[in-house]
């Protein structure tokens, strides 16, 4: 009898053996449906992570911002370019150089109109504009991703962050009719801070559409480096001025009238921080 049931179960095993074996040699369990096999429409199709196509990490990038238009303009009106050296340290973290030029940088119509009219002027500090700006800082990329667009093209996009400090060249609105004239108020710290998109066109190419707020510290108490008592001295014709004062700085047929102004300026120092918010738009290159 015993010999009897060794026979059965090894000729059950012997049986089985070859469904076992292809069910290894396929490298799934009996009975799975391979999805693949049977997927016939594009919105089934199953999609994988991926790493980045192309890396950051240590690589150089140069950007051009040949378009800065500030959109908080209350008392003040800003336009003009920049460009920006970029050192990715890593993946998502770059460090970075910035400097840019303000070619229109001026009081807007409703401050002239506020002083005709009813003889209102905003103070000194609070009507300052700023000519450049240069400034150091970090930019990190906490988001980045993939899009897909026209026929199946894949683009790659990063949301950049950055921060900074540096300085800045400021100037004062004198007058502004028949054309504005101005004067020099010195160099003043600059904050700067930043968001944006950043999207890779290919492995170098890049556009960049991004929004920075420029903090800017504003005192007035030397226009065109002359403080409240030289300006009294060459408005009354007597007496010396400090050697930090230009007085040829003020020039033109209302060059007297320049001074006037100034003088009745900084008679009362101002202070004030402002802060120019702009979007940038640019192109950049990596290597």
């Amino acid at each position: 009898m015993k010999t009897y049931l060794n026979r059965i179960l090894a000729g059950l095993f012997a049986a089985a053996l070859p469904t076992f074996a292809l069910a290894e040699d396929a490298g799934v369990p009996a009975g799975f449906v391979e999805v693949s096999d049977n997927v016939t429409s594009d919105n089934l199709r199953l999609h994988t992570v991926q790493r980045k196509e192309f890396s950051d990490g240590g690589r150089h990038e140069v950007v051009l911002y040949p378009g800065i238009v500030q959109l908080n303009t209350k008392f003040t009106s800003h336009a003009g370019f920049g460009a920006q050296y970029v050192y990715h340290l890593h993946e998502n973290f770059a460090l970075q150089a910035m400097g840019q030029y303000f070619w229109h940088n001026q009081q807007v119509g409703f401050v002239g109109d506020l002083n005709t009219r009813a003889q209102l002027t905003p103070e000194a500090a609070t009507a300052l504009t700023l000519q450049w700006a240069a400034t150091g800082g970090f930019e990190v990329a906490p988001i980045y991703g993939k899009f897909s667009f026209y026929e199946g093209a894949i683009g790659h996009f990063s949301i950049v962050l950055s921060g900074g400090a540096g300085v800045g060249g400021t100037r004062i609105q004198l007058q502004d009719n028949p054309e504005p004239t101005f004067g020099d108020t010195g160099m003043k710290f600059v904050g700067q801070v930043g968001a944006g998109f950043r999207v890779r066109l290919n492995e170098n190419l890049l556009v960049r559409l991004e929004f920075r707020d420029l903090v800017y510290t504003a005192k007035v108490d030397r226009i065109n480096g002359c403080s409240a008592a030289d300006l009294d001295a060459i408005n009354r014709g007597s007496g010396s001025v400090t050697g930090s004062c230009k007085e040829e700085k003020f020039s033109g047929s209302d060059a007297n009238a320049q001074k006037t102004i100034a003088g009745e300026l900084v008679k009362q120092p101002s202070s004030d921080v402002l802060n120019n918010l702009g979007v940038y738009g640019g192109v950049s290159y990596t290597f």
